[in-house]
């Protein structure tokens, strides 16, 4: 982990606002989804990364198919993730 020198203070609201350096270095425009993660040292924050959470559940389903018993819930759970293959691509 690299230090920025940069210090921001907590809003009365609870906020804190990136700053623009840091978003720039990040590539991060405006609008970008950004996620945190809790460490044992404070916050790690990092561009989201919505086709991993997509694989993720499709990695879920295929498991969930595996162990389904009947035609019509493995038909569902194929089509669910015949859906967000699409969104991968």
């Amino acid at each position: 982990m690299k230090a920025l020198g940069i210090v921001r203070n907590i809003d009365q609201l609870g906020r804190i606002v990136i700053p623009m350096e840091v978003g720039r270095t990040q590539k991060w425009e405006h609008g970008t989804l950004v996620e945190m993660f809790a460490t044992d040292d404070g916050i790690t924050m990092r561009k989201y990364q919505e086709s991993e959470k997509v694989h993720q559940v499709i990695v879920g389903l295929e498991e969930a198919k595996l162990k389904a018993k009947d035609v019509d819930t493995i038909q569902s759970l194929q089509a669910a993730m015949e859906y967000l293959n699409t969104k991968l691509q």
